[in-house]
């Protein structure tokens, strides 16, 4: 496509190439890439087990290793609260209903009651118009790690961001005690979360037992993606310039490569327990870390004995260790290709019974190479008009609560490019509108779907109980996050 030099010019100030915007304008022709699902992951066939003794024993093995690690837990948490309370803004909502039902039993209730007493469900409207704008808490605009998620019975209340400090305490710590804090945020809110950050700390009854380290970081302008009409033109404003917009979650794989640290925890900013029911979910964290760190050494070590052409025993042992952790099928022939298998980052996920929860589940998918891989898959990615498809899809029996653990260096302790394990197919476009006119969105492959489809990647069950979503408000009122009091 040709381009005006004025294009050219603001493609240049947002960081983006013209080959690049044009191959993203070539994807929006190309239109959403579906996945062939070959079957659904379930226990025994794609999703691993703990029992009691290997539970304890990857424990075991991650305590006894971190203290020579360095360890970071990742957190995107850029998301606003704003689509936590969409609801309140719709009068005949049943959860609009609930929430008023229940208004005292809200962590940030408190909030209220020194505003306007304690008759709070005699002055509900005004109550949510406190909630939510610029003269009271103005909630719809902060980010959702700045919201009260929980009160405790000495009246403390605890941002999501304060209880990811209390957790990483438990599990994200590694050599000379150091925490490693990293979270992804939006620009505006920089300093404004540091500050949050650096007095939640000082509060932290156990500060003294450790260093901290919390880093910041934002979507790069140069992640993001053109937006087109719907005759696939690209859209332009009332004064002629091109629109750009965030280009989704994938777009923070750059985040997570520039990250250096032997073991990265990944959580959402909005699964957080309080403490008094955390524990669980923090051993399951260390047996994933310790199974990781496990299958990381056997790696390595096969990766050294496959470069020495006197081991004949080498090939057949590695074709079992794949086949138990990695892939099914057919498996490439030859050392170096088994190499290229096994030289890739690696990421172990914890996978919860499926409740329902929307978003993404777990699935064995057909590669190129011909290997079938477990992925993590989203709905959308999936053709909901073959039927074969949709039958996989209903037989899933796990969904993924984002509980991931990544080993991003090679043998030789070098980061591995995460760019370059990335599948550039499974981008997603969205119908969207602006200015009342629809458009159309174009996001990066998904950073935990299609952003690490090329690892090599372990699913493990873990219980329901460690997961613990807020997508709304209401979710507050369930009895996980209620049993702080």
């Amino acid at each position: 496509m040709t381009w005006s030099e004025d294009d050219l010019k603001q493609m240049t100030a947002h960081g983006v190439s013209p080959v690049e915007i044009n191959r993203q304008m070539q994807l929006f022709k190309s239109g959403n890439t579906k996945i062939k699902l070959h079957a659904a992951c379930d226990l025994n066939e794609g999703i691993h087990a703990f029992s009691q003794e290997t539970f304890a024993a990857y424990i075991n093995h991650f305590d006894a290793e971190r203290q020579n690690l360095k360890i970071c837990k990742f957190v995107p948490a850029s998301g606003a609260a704003s689509r936590m309370f969409q609801f309140l803004f719709e009068n005949s909502s049943g959860e609009k209903k609930r929430f008023m039902e229940n208004i005292d039993a809200f962590p940030f209730s408190p909030h209220w009651e020194s505003a306007f007493g304690k008759s709070l469900s005699k002055n509900g409207d005004e109550a949510i118009s406190f909630l939510l704008s610029e003269k009271g808490l103005n909630y719809a605009d902060k980010p959702k790690g700045m919201i009260d998620f929980h009160r405790y019975p000495s009246g403390e209340l605890r941002t999501a961001f304060e209880e990811h400090i209390f957790e990483g305490c438990e599990y994200a710590y590694g050599k000379d005690k150091k925490l490693n804090l990293h979270f992804t945020v939006a620009p505006k809110y920089l300093q404004y979360i540091q500050d949050h950050l650096d007095n939640a700390w000082e509060k932290y009854p156990h500060k003294k037992d450790f260093k901290v380290n919390f880093e910041l970081s934002v979507q790069e302008n140069a992640t993001d993606t053109i937006a087109v009409k719907d005759d696939l033109s690209p859209y332009r404003d009332v004064e002629g310039n091109l629109l750009f917009r965030p280009g989704g979650h994938g777009a923070l794989i750059h985040n997570l490569s520039a990250i250096d640290a032997d073991l990265i925890f990944i959580k959402n900013i909005d699964n957080v327990l309080p403490e008094n029911r955390a524990k669980q979910s923090h051993d399951y964290k260390k047996a994933l870390g310790g199974l990781t760190l496990s299958l990381q050494a056997d790696i390595h070590a096969f990766l050294d004995r496959l470069l020495d052409p006197q081991d004949l025993d080498v090939i057949d042992e590695v074709k079992r260790f794949i086949e138990q952790w990695f892939s099914i099928g057919e498996l490439p022939e030859g050392r170096k290709a088994l190499i290229q298998v096994l030289e890739r980052p690696l990421r172990v996920c914890g996978m919860v019974a499926n409740t329902g929860e929307p978003g993404g589940g777990p699935f064995w998918v057909k590669q190129a190479d011909g290997r079938v891989s477990p992925q993590i898959i989203e709905k959308a990615q999936i053709d909901l008009e073959d039927q074969d498809q949709v039958a996989i899809l209903q037989s899933s029996t796990h969904f993924n609560p984002v509980d991931i653990v990544c080993a991003t260096k090679n043998v030789y302790q070098e980061a591995f490019d995460l760019k370059k394990f990335v599948d550039p197919n499974a981008h997603f476009i969205a119908n969207k509108s602006i200015r009342g006119e629809a458009i159309k969105a174009l996001e990066h492959p998904g950073l935990w779907n299609g952003g690490m489809a090329h690892w090599n990647t372990v699913f493990v069950e873990v219980p329901i109980e460690t997961f613990s979503p807020v997508k709304t408000v209401n979710d507050l009122l369930r009895k996980e996050h209620q049993s702080a009091l």
